[in-house]
């Protein structure tokens, strides 16, 4: 990870320093392993951290690391960019031992989070990168509602830890890592796009009185039950062609001009178009996947068409937040803006599809132009044996449509 230490205070960001140069701090942090108390109602969100030797923080959800970078040093106030995201960590260094700050997220409107941080130690025996494993539940989100979901939990607990993730029909909830007793188990995941909480009551094959906050706002219910056999709707049957047409669509490119995608657009190239955002965290890691399936199979005929719908409505704004996320993962291919953050919207620009219900969704379009099939979602590496599954599916299915011979 590579950070940049800025040699000036900016004062749009911290308009308490007169200084043009970073003054001293009066405490510096102690390098190891702290917790975050993100303060969003009655029920502070716990968060683990690792602070270095250069004041660089990374965020620890079991299995993942989560980079910040851009560190800025003013005074007593440290400001990081979380990763790939648009989104902030701005502290001040209280003691050795304790910081304050807030967590901004710049892609909404007026979007912040206060947080206490406090160390933890200079060990990681506490931070065990656990593994969503393969204890299986059956999960109902808002259960007795109009509203209620299904939703399949994967759950590693150990020694009084526990990891895991949730399974839903449009992607899953990424790294979750916490703590289970016999009575409790309590998860969270912060990636500097979303903030997740889940807790809930153990009884023997059940998990009951569940709670499950995201952010400042939302809350719902849920609860489960152990059932190894239960498996969701299958993600390439939700969304669908409702017609023979040549698929067709219109977008900006970056330099805001209208770029049309015509039947000859996908011809002689197997073509995945990727609807998608750069606030999401499951488009981030399916963007991180496409990566990787280009760079192997891009001189083979593979083409990838991401089209964005963001949450900002300043154009430039987020042509920039997508190139700065591109660059990052090392993306070289064109992107294009397809409207806002809206599912409504995203349906609108892709009239032919019965809906876009989840961002991400891939379209996959054939040679010929014929589209193969629609993924609603995806399954991240933080599900375990879910990503691995739908890894190895995919690069068959890619492997049988590609238009170049077999090296």
């Amino acid at each position: 990870m590579t950070v940049r230490i800025l040699a000036a205070c900016a004062v749009v960001l911290f308009a308490a320093c007169s200084s043009p140069e970073p003054k001293p701090t009066s405490f510096r942090p102690q390098v190891g392993y702290w917790r975050l108390a993100m303060e969003t109602g009655e029920t502070p969100i716990p968060v683990n951290i690792h602070i270095d030797t250069t004041g660089t923080l990374t965020i620890l959800n079991g299995a993942e690391e989560v980079p910040t970078n851009d560190l800025m040093v003013c005074g007593d106030t440290t400001e990081l960019r979380i990763s790939a995201y648009p989104s902030y960590l701005r502290y001040a260094t209280t003691s050795a031992t304790s910081i304050s700050g807030r967590w901004i997220d710049s892609a909404r409107s007026n979007y912040a989070v206060p947080f206490s941080g406090t160390y933890q130690g200079k060990t990681a025996s506490d931070y065990p990168a656990l593994q969503a494993g393969s204890d299986a539940y059956r999960v109902t989100f808002e259960p007795g509602t109009d509203d209620a979901y299904q939703a399949q939990g994967l759950f590693t607990p150990g020694n009084g830890q526990c990891a895991g993730t949730f399974l839903t029909e449009t992607g899953d909830y990424r790294y979750l890592q916490g703590s289970r007793t016999d009575a409790h188990m309590v998860l969270s995941c912060f990636d500097g796009a979303h903030l997740f909480f889940f807790e809930a009551d153990v009884a023997r094959d059940s998990l009951q009185n569940g709670v499950f906050l995201s952010g400042k706002h939302y809350q719902s219910t849920w609860e489960a039950v152990r059932d190894n056999a239960f498996t969701l709707t299958d993600p390439d049957s939700l969304t669908y062609l409702t017609n023979q047409d040549a698929f067709t669509f219109q977008a900006l490119d970056a330099s805001g001009d209208i770029a049309a995608f015509e039947a000859d657009a996908f011809a002689g190239k197997l073509t995945i178009v990727q609807i998608f955002g750069s606030w999401c965290p499951n488009c981030l890691d399916e963007s991180t996947y496409y990566q990787d399936l280009h760079a192997r199979y891009a001189d083979r005929g593979l083409d990838i068409v991401p089209v964005a719908f963001e949450r900002g409505e300043d154009f430039a704004q987020n042509v920039q937040h997508i190139q700065r996320q591109f660059d990052q993962l090392g993306i070289t291919y064109p992107f294009y803006i397809g409207g806002t953050a809206s599912k409504s919207e995203a349906s609108r620009v892709f009239s032919q599809l019965n809906r876009v219900i989840s961002f991400p969704t891939s379209v996959f379009i054939s040679p010929e132009g014929e589209v193969l099939k629609v993924h609603t979602g995806f399954y991240g590496p933080g599900t375990g044996q879910a990503y691995t599954d739908y890894v190895a599916e995919t690069e068959a299915f890619i492997e049988a449509h590609l238009p170049g011979p077999q090296p």
